[in-house]
């Protein structure tokens, strides 16, 4: 504004007759300039309290100094660059581009070449972290594909269905994602989102592919006969042929019970490896029990399909009886005896010194030797009184017992009378029963509490 405020104040005083609105306008003139000036003085300040402006600046008081002392443009570049290497770091390769830069260029056009080089680097800052981003979510769709792999190598193989050889392929939607993956926990909102940009994978497409296909797989349910067949032939895999331990034989017969619901009767009834006599037979009457049970084809009629299965499991009872413990069931004093659980209870269990009593005693899991005769049961039985410290105040010796029967017994009782001794004390006393299956040497008691009174 000073240059044309000289011209025109020149013309002015040299006009022939400087009037009052020469003069005025002068004036005028003058406030307008220097007002005008001001005001651009304060944009300027304004302006150089952003970032960008700050780098200009810098870059342009560099110029000017360069300018001034007459540095060469070399010189020049090395001291720009120090001077925006105070202000953040730069590798050598953006170094050389922006070097080779402002060669090209002007010396007055150096600031908005750097401030163009910084944006630059800033946007390539900002898609490096994108990329990052990116390649986290891929990594983990990566593991998750790795676990659906390795639990897709317990299933059995597909059969591959051949394409037509017109026909395209279609593109097959893979959930990468872990979170595209699951089930949204909002479907409204899910369906009006935008489609997102396919994730580009670094895997060749034949591995994508086969990825695919085991995701399909998985998804698909297997029918039960086909995981039961599986199952079999784990278990088959793993039994040892000599089994040395319980353990190793009740794997073997679980794997009789696999073969059986998979409809393998001849498998199911080979002998077990390891496995007692009577292990066996009982195991062979139970399969026999649940296979006729189950064959409905044989025997559309449920009551005669359940009586045989019951026969069967009659013969599979009584083979565990001899495996189980002796058991003496339903001890009691008694006043009277008709059969197996018909008996008449004594109404108290206070006795005196020398009375007679009468115990009830059932027999459970004895042993049934087949004879010409019949079955014959032998069974031996003691008693004995101890104290509640458990001390023995008296004992005796029962003879043997044995019974002959057609059937194998399944209801079997005893009835024992009993004298108290005379010499014993006012107190709280058991009654111990311990019988002894002569035949199996099993032995199994029971004990029934009593009080003794003056």
């Amino acid at each position: 504004c000073c240059p044309i405020f000289l011209l025109l104040a020149g013309a002015l005083l040299r006009s022939p007759l400087p009037n009052v609105v020469s003069i005025v306008a002068l004036t005028i003139l003058a406030a307008v300039g220097c007002r005008g000036a001001g005001f651009a003085g304060t944009a300027k300040t304004q302006a150089s309290s952003s970032p960008q402006a700050q780098q200009q600046e810098l870059v342009a008081s560099t110029t000017n100094e360069q300018n001034t002392d007459g540095k060469s443009q070399e010189e020049a570049l090395a001291e720009v660059l120090d001077k925006l290497t105070e202000k953040g770091s730069l590798d050598a390769k953006a170094k050389r581009l922006l070097m080779a830069d402002l060669r090209e260029a002007k010396r007055e056009n150096w600031p908005l070449i750097v401030q163009q080089f910084q944006a630059t680097l800033a946007y390539r800052e900002q898609l490096l972290a994108r990329e990052e981003k990116a390649s986290v979510r891929q990594l983990a769709a990566e593991k998750k594909t790795e676990l659906v792999v390795a639990m897709q190598t317990t299933q059995p193989p597909r059969p591959t269905v051949a394409k037509p050889a017109d026909s395209r392929p279609t593109a097959v939607p893979v959930a990468f994602n872990v979170r595209q993956a699951q089930e949204p926990e909002n479907p409204s909102v899910v369906a009006s989102a935008e489609p997102k940009a396919p994730l580009v994978l670094d895997k060749p497409p034949q591995q994508v592919a086969q990825q695919v296909n085991f995701v399909t797989n998985i998804q698909q349910p297997h029918d039960w006969q086909g995981h039961l067949r599986l199952a079999v032939q784990d278990l088959r895999a793993s039994v040892q042929s000599s089994p040395t331990s319980t353990d190793e034989v009740n794997q073997h017969l679980r794997l009789r019970l696999l073969q059986l619901l998979a409809g393998d009767e001849e498998a199911a009834l080979q002998p077990t490896p390891g496995a007692t006599a009577p292990q066996q037979d009982y195991w062979n009457k139970q399969l026999f029990a649940v296979s006729t049970f189950l064959d409905s084809k044989r025997q559309p009629d449920d009551r005669r399909r359940a009586a045989g299965s019951l026969m069967h499991l009659d013969q599979a009872r009584s083979k565990l009886a001899e495996l189980a413990t002796l058991e003496v069931r339903k001890l009691a004093f008694v006043d009277s005896v008709q059969g197996y659980g018909d008996y008449q209870l004594h109404k108290q269990t206070i006795f005196r010194p020398g009375d007679i009593v009468t115990l009830y005693a059932e027999i459970e899991n004895f042993s049934s030797e087949s004879t010409k005769e019949g079955y014959r049961t032998r069974l031996g039985t003691s008693y004995e009184v101890v104290d509640k410290s458990g001390k023995r105040v008296d004992s005796a010796q029962f003879p043997e017992v044995e019974d002959l029967c057609q059937n194998p017994r399944r209801d079997f009782h005893m009835q024992y009378t009993v004298t108290l001794p005379t010499r014993i004390y006012p107190e709280h006393y058991k009654i111990r029963l311990i019988i002894t299956d002569q035949q199996s040497h099993k032995i199994g008691q029971a004990s029934l509490p009593f009080e003794i009174s003056e």
